[in-house]
């Protein structure tokens, strides 16, 4: 097997290439926390008929072995960096799942010459909120024990019936919980926001519409005004699920994320039907909603940029005030909702009080964008 060694690291990898030659763009896959190389087995075969394909096992993981057992971004920033100098990689993109992504965004805003592009799926946005809950998870277990049927409970997965979860469980009872809990606490302490907002590369994420802990809405709340950054949300997906259960779905999201940023072609954005051709008919990324008969429309897309309509007419202005854009997308994907559950989702770190008396204004805001085009039809906050 081939390992890449260093004076304490033996981190395992393997190259999958048509041609591996200058003029084959690269991608390098990289895993999520439970998982490892294997989890990307199901989207290379096809990938590696355009394009070089790496996969590699991060340290304490899969087949990689550590001497020194340090967890840290600095640390498996190391080992990237030595894996493509060590196969003469001068550009490629990085794939990464969950703690895999966080890695990537670190990995871009440190050597942002050797990358040409990033996709994150499920990538990891914590609210003050999302933190306590996991704190909550994790302290009332032993150290000595990964809390598995609570990690379901706080991903909401016990009630989904994917093939995949029971692979899942199975994972998580094999690890080290000593790993586990040092990879968990690495995560929840990153902060991506200031690395996202100094990389100059083109950046996808993706999510899954199940996704109730890393939820779509948020991190396209936190995101959205970010300098070549777009979304993509999966309906009945679950972000833990994306790789396997939507493997041909994802395959052609990064061959035409690649050769639209290749050829300089805004393809994702002019031909978003040839990607969404697998979708559900509920896909939430173009919108068209009627409040009654005869009246007003709203249509909202936010697949490449955040641009509303009503009556067909384009809104401009208004949008960047008032939180009045994620307050407008947290409504659509949530059409009954009260207002404190709103103030959580969207504020969670502030106290309801003053969410609620600022919300009051932001609403009236919203309001008024809305109503400007509706010439007075019945938008009622």
């Amino acid at each position: 097997m081939p390992f890449l060694h260093t004076a304490t690291e033996k981190i395992y990898y393997e190259v999958h290439s048509p041609a591996f030659t200058d003029q084959t763009d690269t991608i390098v896959m990289i895993h999520s926390v439970i998982t490892d190389h294997t989890l990307f087995d199901s989207i290379t075969a096809e990938l590696t008929q355009h394009y070089s394909v790496i996969q590699y096992d991060l340290r304490e993981t899969g087949n990689s072995a550590s001497a020194t057992g340090e967890i840290s971004f600095e640390a498996h920033i190391e080992d990237l960096f030595h894996l493509l100098h060590t196969l003469h990689i001068k550009k490629c993109y990085l794939v990464g799942v969950g703690f895999g992504g966080q890695i990537a965004v670190k990995f871009a805003a440190c050597y942002e010459a050797l990358i040409e592009g990033l996709i994150l799926l499920s990538l990891p946005f914590y609210s003050d909120s999302t933190i306590q809950k996991i704190k909550r998870c994790y302290n009332e277990e032993s150290k000595n024990q990964i809390p598995v049927d609570k990690i379901l409970e706080l991903g909401k997965l016990e009630s989904l019936k994917y093939p995949n979860i029971q692979e899942v469980i199975e994972r998580l009872k094999q690890m080290d919980p000593n790993v586990y809990f040092r990879f968990v606490k690495l995560s929840t302490t990153a902060s991506l926001f200031q690395e996202l907002s100094s990389i100059s590369l083109p950046v996808l994420t993706l999510s899954g519409q199940n996704d109730l802990l890393f939820s779509s809405q948020y991190l396209i709340s936190k995101t959205m005004f970010l300098k070549n950054y777009s979304h993509m949300t999966i309906p009945n997906a679950h972000s833990l699920f994306l790789v396997k259960e939507k493997a041909a779905l994802l395959r052609e999201i990064v061959v035409d994320f690649i050769k639209s940023n290749t050829y300089q072609l805004p393809s994702l954005k002019n031909d978003s039907m040839k990607i969404l051709k697998n979708w559900e008919s509920d896909t939430a990324i173009d919108i068209q909603k009627d409040f009654h008969a005869h009246t007003p429309s709203l249509k909202v897309d936010f697949l490449y940029s955040f641009s509303v309509y009503v009556n067909g007419q384009l809104i401009t202005e208004g949008w960047n005030k008032r939180f009045a854009q994620e307050i407008l997308l947290y409504l659509i994907f949530h059409h009954s909702i009260s207002r404190e559950q709103l103030c959580e989702a969207l504020w969670p770190e502030m106290p309801l009080s003053n969410a609620k008396k600022n919300l009051r204004v932001y609403l009236s805001h919203l309001k008024k964008l809305i109503e400007r085009r509706t010439f007075r039809a019945g938008f009622t906050c």
